[in-house]
């Protein structure tokens, strides 16, 4: 799966493989809240943290990062107006997962 991750990260934005220019609608829409909910829980674990708990700083810088990357490589593919392969969807949604995964590591060590 990290491999999907980081092949998916090395495409460039400008320049999308024929087989990822499109994207269901449905699809695109779930994208879209995901990474919504995920800046949601962002904001409110970056006030948490800067309240008091600096030693998760370096796991914040991680998760931070790839919810930037997330968010910049789904702008090209959420105008595509048609299906995507099966494979760049799996790879959205594994990034996210695990940005998901990272903000549940950093609440849980706050105690919230």
């Amino acid at each position: 799966m990290a491999a999907q991750r980081d092949q998916l990260w090395n495409f460039a934005p400008e320049i999308i493989p024929c087989e990822i220019t499109i994207m269901s609608e449905a699809k695109r829409t779930a994208l879209e809240m995901l990474i919504h909910k995920l800046k949601h829980e962002r904001d409110e674990l970056s006030l948490q943290m800067h309240l008091g708990k600096q030693e998760l700083v370096d796991e914040w810088d991680s998760v931070q990062h790839n919810l930037d990357q997330l968010s910049q490589r789904f702008e090209p593919l959420k105008k595509a107006v048609a299906e995507t392969s099966e494979d760049v969807w799996d790879s959205l949604k594994l990034v996210g997962d695990e940005i998901r995964d990272g903000f549940k590591r950093i609440r849980k060590s706050l105690g919230a």
